[in-house]
């Protein structure tokens, strides 16, 4: 899907890929919805989650899968569904996987955080997600325009340095009200820069840019599976702190290597 709009960004000669994304945010707040709705009526968990999943596979193969752009031949040849990424896609493959790592922890970690240390009420520990999310979307929805007007250069170093500012809120604030700050901040910075990396892994020449997408998505997408995993461990030996702390300090090497990006 990262390859549609990197072709649909090259047939059209503007950037397209924060919006596109900002479709996923919606994604997400749109099927946490039905499942609550469908909850609210009695329906069983598992029979809930196969109606969401069957609703999505029927509109994406009966009206989506017809639109697609072709893709993935270079040379005549089927592209992998894996490929091991190397020099300059290896490194945006890491970074996406710093990005999304800093997401799986606040995903998994954020509710945990404002209620275990900073001993809010659950109701309001839930916040912490809702606020990320709420200002991703919302800095995708127009990021587009921002790409256009400051470039990308400047849109991933200036969303990194946010999303620094975010994480160290998370980390050093005595005040829930802050921490809470800190997620929306951390959203709001870190919504461009996984869009902003596609894009230039789809205008790179190292590697085809099919190829270097799949590298870049599998690398990164491990971010957000394994990420909040390994930090657990952090979390045991040291605290939920050191991880938030652990996650500014990597966004801000991530930012400072954008600049090998241009």
């Amino acid at each position: 899907m990262n390859m549609q709009a990197v072709l649909l960004e090259k047939a059209l000669g503007r950037s397209m890929m924060s919006g596109l994304h900002a479709m996923y945010n919606v994604g997400c707040i749109g099927g946490a919805c039905c499942m609550a709705l469908l909850f609210a009526v009695g329906t069983p968990p598992p029979v809930a989650v196969c109606c969401v999943s069957a609703c999505a596979l029927a509109v994406l193969v009966l009206f989506c899968a017809r639109h697609f752009l072709p893709y993935g031949r270079e040379g005549g040849k089927p592209a992998p569904l894996f490929v091991m990424p190397r020099g300059l896609v290896l490194l945006m493959g890491g970074m996406c996987f710093v990005i999304y790592l800093g997401e799986g922890v606040v995903m998994d970690w954020g509710a945990l955080f404002m209620n275990s240390v900073m001993q809010v009420d659950p109701a309001w520990g839930t916040l912490s997600f809702g606020l990320f999310s709420a200002t991703c979307t919302t800095g995708r929805l127009i990021g587009d325009r921002l790409v256009q007007l400051c470039g990308s250069k400047a849109i991933f170093a200036g969303g990194g340095l946010v999303a620094v500012l975010g994480f160290v809120l998370i980390s050093c604030s005595p005040w829930a009200w802050l921490c809470l700050a800190g997620f929306a901040l951390a959203g709001a910075g870190a919504s461009n820069m996984a869009p902003v990396l596609y894009s230039l892994a789809g205008k790179q020449q190292a590697m085809p840019a099919s190829l270097a997408l799949t590298a870049v998505t599998s690398v990164g997408y491990l971010g957000i599976l394994a990420g909040p995993a390994m930090m657990g461990f952090v979390a045991h030996s040291f605290g939920l702190h050191t991880v938030f702390a652990l996650v500014a300090v990597l966004t801000a090497l991530v930012a400072a290597a954008s600049l090998k990006l241009h």
